[in-house]
């Protein structure tokens, strides 16, 4: 950009879940975006103000997409409720305005750039791994040749609404913890490590019930269901940006025994209305 625009909207189309990045920062203010659509029919979209996000200059957008309900396979081990593999896509425009009034829209199409991220898997009923470092090489994005007709989204927004601090956490002997953050809630667990060993699995398993014995159980929300984190070196931060869970209880294994019990945190997601 020659300069730095005095209005910017960013609208996106997916089919699947977008997290989009303007030079690094999570710049639709919302989660789990566009939001539900009906595979194979209409397709939500948003659009929101990025203009605080741009500037002079060279500026990189970055979207990250996950399968959401449209590419849910049956894995090997994995809940699976219903199971659904259309292949996931963005269409997406970017709209500048200058201060002499003049415009400039930036669409996706095949001159971008693609490549497979650090999230190995993003399944919508079964969870989400992270293994940081392994992002494959930058290539030409595919142009898939889709007709499709767009419903902008209606419903306020999902937002994090309040970050939860586990209220008990219970060391086993096997190494495993068990936090409770005293509320059955909607959202996403977030795990900041600073003593991992890596290349080392950190899995958490969500729960809304504990069984006769103290454990997990995933009775009511199909099971098993899990996120890992595989990270690169001996400090991480991650929470998944493709899913959500209802849980009260998570399992954590993998930690390290010198990992302070602070390590997990619970975002509640909310519609913002």
């Amino acid at each position: 950009l020659e300069a730095a625009p005095v209005r910017a909207r960013f609208a996106i189309a997916v089919e699947g879940v977008a997290a989009v990045e303007i030079n690094g920062i999570p710049a639709l203010g919302s989660q789990l975006d566009p939001g539900y659509g009906t595979p194979g029919g209409t397709v939500p979209a948003i659009v929101r103000d990025v203009t605080a996000f741009l500037h002079a200059g060279t500026n990189e957008i970055v979207v990250r997409l996950g399968g959401g309900v449209s590419w849910v396979p049956r894995l090997a081990g994995r809940y699976t409720k219903f199971a659904r593999t259309r292949r996931p896509w963005v269409a997406a425009q970017l709209i500048t305005e200058a201060v002499n009034g003049s415009t400039t829209e930036i669409t996706t199409s095949r001159t971008w750039q693609a490549r497979l991220g650090a999230t190995a898997v993003a399944h919508w009923y079964g969870g989400e791994d992270w293994v940081e470092a392994s992002e494959s090489a930058w290539t030409q994005a595919v142009e898939l040749p889709l007709g499709f007709v767009i419903r902008w989204r209606a419903a306020p927004p999902i937002r994090i609404v309040e970050r939860l601090e586990a209220r008990t956490v219970v060391r086993r002997t096997s190494g495993d913890r068990l936090f409770d953050f005293a509320v059955n809630a909607a959202g996403r667990p977030v795990l900041t490590l600073t003593s991992a060993e890596p290349g080392r699995a950190v899995t958490l398993r969500p729960a809304e019930l504990l069984d006769g014995d103290g454990a997990i159980t995933q009775v009511s929300t199909g099971s098993p269901i899990w996120d890992s984190v595989t990270p690169a070196g001996p400090k991480a931060q991650w929470g998944p940006s493709f899913v959500y869970h209802g849980a009260r209880y998570w399992e954590v294994s993998g930690l390290s025994a010198d990992e302070s019990d602070h390590a997990l945190a619970f975002e509640v997601m909310r519609t913002a209305n």
